[in-house]
């Protein structure tokens, strides 16, 4: 049922991207805020999302991955189709990841790779 509704959403607001800046009802442009991705510099792993398209799927997807065992934090690229989760090792399992994007309406998610954190490196943001 939920993938259907995913579908209809999209199928009525469409899927075609956001701008960087979004306009709000009262016709008045504001700034994106960005959110820093991995705060806690978690190992991260990648996976492919196969069906996302723009930012809204990404939203989405993200969505989809808050509160789920394991998962610290997570961003989605539309440009590459790549989802990045931030994991606690101890409680992970790809296969929750690749589930709740599947769930979502994305196409078969598969395991990219996994990536431990760089040391000295900051954490990006995540406009998205």
């Amino acid at each position: 049922m939920k993938r259907h509704l995913v579908w209809l959403v999209m199928a009525a607001i469409g899927c075609g991207g956001a701008p960087s800046s979004s306009v709000t009802t009262s016709g008045t442009s504001e700034m994106t805020t960005s959110v820093v991705f991995n705060a806690e510099d978690a190992p991260v792993v990648e996976f492919e999302a196969p069906v996302m398209h723009c930012e809204a799927c990404a939203a989405t997807i993200v969505e989809a991955l808050k509160n789920k065992p394991g998962v610290v934090d997570a961003k989605a690229d539309p440009e590459s189709k790549i989802v990045t989760v931030a994991v606690e090792e101890a409680s992970f399992e790809p296969q929750t990841v690749i589930a709740a994007i599947e769930d979502a309406g994305y196409g078969e998610a598969t395991l990219v790779e996994e990536v431990a954190p760089i040391e000295g490196e900051k954490p990006s943001d995540n406009a998205g």
